[in-house]
């Protein structure tokens, strides 16, 4: 297959992780970098997965029917906005969510054709990127645009078991962790993210939950007492602490909660760092009541039952959403974004899409990919709660081509073993056969068998 002689799937989920809306926007619009390459896999690689993905949809096979009823869904609302005299452009912008999932398809067949090895070494290869950033920072030089910045650590967990004898995975490991943390932003999603995938890895098997459950508890004892006594960058409260990373998240959306639970870790008395803190915390109450207003108001816009049912359709804006006028793509939660461009039954479909995409990963037969799958899935996941991604290219299209590559190696490791396992039992049957003189054949009776026949006559 072409793709796989150039791995420019690597190569985009590792710009679009690294260098975000700077390398989404390469191109031309609407054909940018990865709107191109879609159009390039179906040009180049047709017979091999679009007359196979239409047969799986007709034979209601429940992914690829979710991404034909998620992509169809998008262009019936683009023809409705078309009806309703909106713009072709601004109608692609948004509809693009819709047709996202088609990179899980690319994905499949471009996974079909590696080697595991290989595409262990690239996903080494992306977190020791990520270290590589991480120690520019350290130097105060900002290297590229992040949009989550939790994800290639949590990579490196799925794959952890395949890393024993790799010497360096601790430190990789802890540059791939010092921007959620140190990186100063206060951003909620990383932190939400990480969590979502460490709870994954941990979920993935009987093993796994003991061992994290240990050690994550043990972590957390440490943390709590030597949390508070690491300081943040330029001044800022611990980001080691728990309590804080806690209230952080919970500020979201209940800001006055977050700041009761630092003034409850510091006794009441707000000193010093802690005090730094308190100020991100009322900022945040302010940022939380902003975006709380535009989801009721988006809600509250559906007021008959068509437009609850079938949403405000592609290409309209949200500006007139926001409480200050501000032009905004993305009310910075999936859920309301869903319901405010395609309605309730777009809802659905994309709830029947995450949950079959769900359903594939615990269907994977090999343990690091099926780890690896689920912690990518539930990190994505998280982070979409609180920030852009999977409406937007680069949170969307990383996401769905690196879990359809793994959907599409588990497949082709799954082939191999079967073909394996039926040359060897071939191979047995072979094995307890002769042929005497006459090219006649007997079963080989065992010679424990005939021993046991020896003493009974």
């Amino acid at each position: 297959m072409r793709l796989s002689r150039f791995p420019m799937w690597a190569v985009l989920v590792g710009g679009y992780l690294f260098f975000s809306r700077d390398f989404a926007y390469i191109g031309i619009a609407p054909l940018y970098i990865g709107e191109a390459y879609l159009g390039y896999s179906i040009l180049q690689n047709k017979r091999n997965w679009i007359s196979r993905f239409i047969g799986d949809s007709m034979q209601f096979r429940l992914l690829p029917l979710a991404i034909s009823l998620h992509l169809s869904w998008g262009i019936i609302e683009v023809a409705r906005s078309m009806m309703l005299h909106r713009s072709l452009m601004d109608s692609m912008r948004t509809a693009a969510f819709n047709y996202y999932p088609m990179y899980v398809v690319v994905g499949i067949t471009v996974g079909a054709t590696l080697q595991y090895p290989y595409f262990i070494r690239v996903v080494k290869g992306l977190a020791v990127a990520f270290a590589i950033r991480s120690l520019f920072f350290l130097i105060n030089v900002e290297v590229g645009q992040v949009a989550l910045d939790s994800v290639t650590a949590v990579f490196l967990l799925g794959i952890w078991s395949e890393l024993k004898a790799w010497k360096w995975r601790y430190l990789i490991l802890a540059l791939n962790l010092f921007p959620v943390f140190f990186g100063g932003t206060h951003g909620r999603s990383g932190t939400l993210a990480l969590a979502g995938g460490i709870i994954a890895v941990a979920l993935s098997s009987r093993k796994q939950l003991v061992s994290w459950s240990i050690f994550g508890s043990a972590a957390f004892m440490l943390l709590m007492l030597i949390g508070p006594k690491i300081p943040g960058p330029a001044g800022g409260a611990p980001p080691l602490d728990p309590v804080v990373q806690i209230a952080r998240i919970v500020a979201s959306d209940h800001p006055d909660f977050a700041i009761k639970m630092v003034k409850w870790r510091t006794g009441g008395a707000v000193t010093g760092p802690y005090q730094d803190e308190i100020d991100n915390l009322i900022n945040a109450r302010g940022t939380a009541a902003w975006r709380q207003e535009i989801w009721r108001r988006a809600v509250g816009s559906l007021k008959t039952t068509t437009l609850q049912l079938l949403g405000k359709g592609e290409g309209i804006s949200i500006q007139d959403l926001t409480p200050d006028g501000q032009d905004i793509h993305s009310p910075h939660n999936i859920t309301i974004y869903c319901i405010y461009y395609t309605g309730y039954i777009g809802m659905m479909i994309f709830g029947l899409l995450l949950f079959a995409m769900w359903r594939a990963g615990r269907m994977l037969e090999h343990p690091v990919l099926r780890r690896l799958y689920s912690a990518a899935f539930w990190c994505t996941l998280m982070g979409a709660i609180t920030g852009n991604c999977l409406e937007t290219p680069f949170g969307a299209i990383p996401f769905y081509l690196f879990q359809g590559v793994v959907i599409g190696l588990d497949q082709k490791l799954a082939a191999e073993a079967r073909h394996a396992r039926r040359l060897w039992a071939q191979a047995e049957r072979d094995r307890s056969r002769r042929v005497d003189d006459n090219g006649s054949t007997e079963r080989l009776v065992p010679a424990y068998r005939q021993e046991e026949a020896f003493h009974k006559a």
